[in-house]
């Protein structure tokens, strides 16, 4: 077997290794108490690579309810999840102004019932945090 090949091979191999102490891992983990869970992700960042750990991540956040996976990502970054832009800045801003301009022009009734219905969608948590940010813009 030539040189460049033969070291393809071990690099596959090594990483084939990796993959499967990080398998190894969390099985162990999932059958262990919370205590385990902390050195999940040094054991994970140790044997996968980035891509490797953004697709695991992706899977694992598309298999939760969308409320359930805002909060988990806002979590893991220590955010707020209304902090947290899903839609992307320019996507957002864009939102952002479509509601301020509709905002502008609805009635005080329409403005209520917007407000009670987008409250209501929301998880608990996202309420807390936002009627703590509305609390802080009512003050003088």
């Amino acid at each position: 077997m030539n040189a460049p090949l033969r070291s393809v091979l071990d690099v596959l191999d090594m990483r084939t290794k990796r993959r499967e102490r990080a398998v190894r891992a969390l099985l162990a983990v999932l059958e262990l108490d919370d205590d385990h869970w902390a050195d999940l992700p040094a054991i994970l960042a140790r044997n996968l690579s980035e891509e490797e750990l953004c697709r695991l991540g992706h899977a694992v956040l598309r298999a939760l309810p969308d409320e359930i996976a805002l909060e988990t990502a806002a979590g893991a970054i220590n955010v707020s999840p209304l902090m947290m832009n899903p839609l992307g800045d320019e996507a957002w801003e864009s939102a952002l102004a479509w509601a301020r301009t509709w905002a502008r022009e609805a009635a005080v009734r329409d403005l209520k019932a917007y407000a009670t219905a987008s409250i209501e969608r929301m998880p608990p948590s996202t309420v807390a945090g936002f009627c703590q940010w509305l609390v802080t813009r009512a003050k003088p």
